[in-house]
């Protein structure tokens, strides 16, 4: 089904798909799918001048080490040790070296990997990277490997925080980027200041409602 023949004009596609969300849902935008439409000033520089061969060769080196990356994680807390094949050992050992840092100390149990929600509240859908229990607190965890946190991320944190709450009815006490340098193999921990977030989903809910706009006018 086409884009244009959509329900309202927006929702399921194959990148929904192989994201591990069930078909039925297909009337439904993803966070990531909406926030797509965001571009920041830098980003539209570097569509402009960088050549679209190079773009794409960096776009690649990203998403492979992200999913490289997020893949020995999710092994490592199961406590199983697989060697993952990859073209950039490098960037993901470091990457994986920082988690590793970043983890020393810390007590939490995971309670769910790769946790898909379905809000029909808002009308949207989600997959939580971690969430965990520390301290007697719940705690949402999205990893990184980008070279900064970008507003983006904080939007997507929360829509996902926002958006779990809403189905599950449960609170969730903390939201952490942990972005995992592949560079110099150090964590850079951030937590989104409750007294921020409302502001961050009402700027979310803006983008929302635009993207839906823009898939009916196509």
């Amino acid at each position: 089904m086409s884009r244009k023949n959509r329900k309202k004009g927006y929702g399921f596609d194959m990148r929904d798909k192989e994201r591990g969300y069930p078909e039925d849902w297909g009337d439904i935008p993803s966070v990531t799918e909406v926030l797509e439409i965001v571009t920041s000033p830098k980003l539209l520089w570097w569509f402009k001048n960088v050549p679209k061969e190079e773009r794409d060769k960096i776009t690649k080196k990203s998403q492979s080490i992200g999913t490289t990356v997020h893949k020995i994680i999710e092994n490592l807390e199961k406590n199983i040790v697989v060697s993952e094949e990859t073209e950039y050992p490098k960037e993901v050992t470091n990457s994986v070296n920082a988690y590793m840092e970043w983890k020393r100390g810390k007590n939490i149990e995971i309670i769910s990997s790769e946790l898909i929600f379905k809000n029909d509240t808002f009308n949207y859908i989600g997959k939580l990277d971690r969430l965990g229990r520390s301290t007697g607190k719940l705690i949402l965890i999205d990893w990184k490997t980008a070279k900064a946190i970008y507003p983006d991320n904080k939007l997507q944190i929360i829509a996902y925080k926002k958006g779990y709450e809403s189905v599950h009815k449960e609170k969730i006490d903390e939201a952490w980027i942990i972005r995992l340098d592949k560079i110099t193999g150090k964590p850079e921990p951030y937590m989104i200041p409750p007294e921020e977030e409302d502001d961050i989903f009402r700027i979310y809910l803006h983008i929302l409602e635009t993207y839906k706009w823009m898939k009916c006018e196509e």
